[in-house]
């Protein structure tokens, strides 16, 4: 499709430079800016996100009335009475 457009916007021999393309170029950087802006109003929905944050929220919310063992690490462990 993209070659016989150029084509058809192919200057003629009689032009400054003979059979130039700036036509073309103009039409191709249209085509293309249309095509990036168009980028800007799409929006998908983050389904993904969302499921994660609830999952999250029930778990806070499963967790708040239990004692959670707390795990300590090396460095944070009580020395042990001698």
């Amino acid at each position: 499709m993209s070659f016989t457009v150029q084509d058809a916007l192919r200057a003629s021999p009689a032009a400054d430079p003979p059979q130039n393309m700036r036509r073309a170029i103009i039409f191709n950087g249209a085509w293309v800016l249309a095509i990036t802006a168009s980028v800007f109003f799409l929006r998908g929905r983050q389904t993904r996100r969302e499921l994660d944050e609830q999952m999250n929220e029930e778990k806070k919310t499963a967790g708040m009335g239990m004692n959670e063992m707390v795990t300590l690490s090396p460095q944070e462990k009580p020395l042990a009475k001698t």
